[in-house]
């Protein structure tokens, strides 16, 4: 009885093709950036995708860390049950994402209560070109 993640990302978005339901992820991130904190990404999604061997069901959730070390459950827990072949996958759609501060946020996958996988998102700082150095720079 195992559960194996293959999948745990931050993106875009993600579409279902409607011919072969294949999931199609877009824009994998690990990086923002912002010119002040805090900040608000309008729309972004994380992708799921676990492998349930003689499990018939399990519970997902999301937890996320801040750089501060603050934890946050934005997506409460959730049953999963598996496909014939023991897939479950979900889209978790995450409407203004807030990002209090600059530094490295830890999303963690929860299975069953446990954290089973991260990924990283490194918010970072958007430094206004310095306007003197542009208007001296030359034309193009």
């Amino acid at each position: 009885m195992t559960i194996t993640v293959q999948a745990f990302l931050l993106c875009d978005g993600v579409v279902i093709d409607s011919h072969s339901s294949k999931p199609i992820v877009q824009g994998v991130f690990d990086q923002i950036a912002a010119a002040a904190y805090p900040a608000t990404h309008p729309n972004c999604s994380l992708f799921v995708r676990l492998l349930l061997e003689g499990e018939t069901a399990c519970n997902i959730g999301v937890a996320v860390l801040t750089p501060s070390g603050t934890r946050d459950l934005p997506i409460p827990q959730q049953s999963m049950k598996p496909a014939a072949n023991g897939i479950v996958q979900a889209i978790i759609n995450l409407q203004g994402l807030g990002l209090a501060e600059e530094g490295t946020y830890k999303f963690l996958l929860l299975i069953n209560g446990i954290a089973s996988a991260e990924f990283r998102l490194l918010a970072g700082r958007i430094n206004p070109p310095d306007a003197l150095a542009v208007a001296k720079g030359p034309l193009h």
